[in-house]
């Protein structure tokens, strides 16, 4: 993990500052089948269904896909080992900049906030059982052609922008807000093949038999995103003061105040449900509390 940043005053009370960060993941193991080899698997592709919401509107060819021979299916002897025995790349990396300022105000006004971008870069592009890098499927592993063993998002899916500001009124009263924009959530599409459908590419049928089927990311993860998350928080409190440094302190918070209802979670399997939002924002919430300090 490397850090480093600057923070400057440009005028009494007001600040900015910019920071970068920079996070490298090392020494990744793989399993490796001691029975199996790139040779043991057969290439084949499949075609995405058309649909206006699939890149391009659908009907493209899905191909780097491997299915495994029959005659090896089944046998399994794993050895755990060092991703940097084999051939390919194997890395994760995170690079990101914070710009953020801070300006104070009539004593206890504040206005603070700033702008996040970064990504995370991941390779898996590793030969090991599979040919190319391409992930073979597995129960919870759908398929993925071999050039998606690189992910790079675009800049936008981890940026985000954070403001908040308190702000003082007469008889100890004070009212602060805070806003949230935060990147949309990714979207996948996974389709479920059967042996028949797979079979003219393939040439025979899947592994798992002629009823067999078989689950094939159809988009590149973090190539598709919902709408961003764009949240309101307010919060109004009072103090009142007592003999002797006791105080008590009535708050009352407002989440979400515009009452916002994107999706946070979406179905990813192709289908009739595809895309059906099954998590949302919580809600526009309402709550009263109090401290009391004695």
């Amino acid at each position: 993990q490397t850090s480093f940043g600057v923070n400057h005053e440009l005028l009494p009370g007001t600040s900015v500052g910019i920071s970068y960060y920079r996070t490298s993941f090392g020494n990744f193991t793989v399993a490796d089948n001691q029975l199996i080899t790139p040779a043991n698997y057969d290439p084949f592709c499949v075609t995405a269904p058309l649909d206006s919401r699939l890149p391009g509107g659908g009907g493209y060819q899905v191909c780097g896909l491997y299915d495994i021979n029959p005659s090896s299916f089944g046998r399994v002897n794993n050895l755990v080992d060092l991703a940097g025995d084999y051939s390919g790349d194997r890395s994760q990396v995170y690079n990101g900049v914070d710009f953020t300022f801070q300006s104070r105000f009539r004593q206890r006004g504040l206005l603070q906030g700033g702008f996040s971008i970064g990504r995370t870069v991941t390779t898996n592009c590793k030969v090991v059982d599979v040919p190319n890098g391409a992930r073979a499927f597995s129960p919870g592993f759908p398929a993925q052609p071999a050039d998606f063993c690189q992910l790079t998002p675009p800049w936008a899916a981890d940026s985000s922008v954070k403001l908040a500001t308190v702000y003082p009124l007469p008889y100890d009263i004070q009212v602060s807000a805070t806003y949230q924009n935060l990147p949309g959530v990714p979207l996948l599409a996974t389709g479920v093949f059967t042996s028949a459908q797979v079979s003219q590419s393939l040439g025979r049928n899947l592994a798992t038999g002629p009823n067999g089927t078989v689950q094939v990311d159809l988009v590149k993860p973090f190539t598709m995103f919902d709408q961003r998350v764009n949240q309101v928080d307010f919060r109004l409190n009072k103090t009142f003061k007592f003999a002797g440094n006791k105080r008590l302190q009535g708050m009352f918070d407002v989440y979400n105040i515009m009452n916002a209802n994107t999706v946070t979670g979406a179905v990813g399997t192709y289908g009739p449900a595809w895309l059906r939002a099954i998590q949302v924002m919580g809600g526009r919430l309402f709550k009263l509390g109090a401290q009391f300090d004695f």
